[in-house]
């Protein structure tokens, strides 16, 4: 369920809420610590398995800097949680569950959800 809730709520609905907000959100320091430590997560996920199914690092090993990273991803994310679009968060939740594996649909149909909920008056917060 992480997993589930970074990709719809601090991937996705993160993504649509910069896109929305344009660069004001994207220049704020949190959010840069926020992203740098998002793509070192997921460069490092991989990275970190190839090196225990290679032998070159111990499975508890890979467990102790995940959960280092996660730790500091986590206290990361709560600043800029404030500025999270929640209807695209909710919405890409649904999407994950009800048109799985067809993520670059999913977040294209997303933008066009909150561009047109963004235009609409009677749909804004």
């Amino acid at each position: 369920w992480q997993y589930v809730a970074l990709k719809c709520v601090l991937q996705h609905g993160l993504n649509v809420s910069v896109a929305l907000s344009g660069a004001a959100l994207a220049r704020r320091s949190s959010f840069r610590f926020y992203w740098l430590l998002l793509n070192a997560s997921f460069v490092l996920e991989f990275f970190l398995q190839t090196m225990v199914k290679r032998g070159h690092m111990s499975q508890s090993m890979l467990l102790a800097l995940q959960q280092l990273l996660m730790s500091a991803a986590t206290a990361a994310t709560l600043p800029v949680l404030a500025h999270v679009h929640w209807a695209a968060a909710v919405a890409a939740f649904a999407l994950v569950f009800g048109n799985r594996k067809h993520d670059t649909m999913n977040v294209a149909l997303l933008c066009i959800g909150a561009w047109v909920c963004a235009r609409e008056p009677y749909m804004r917060a």
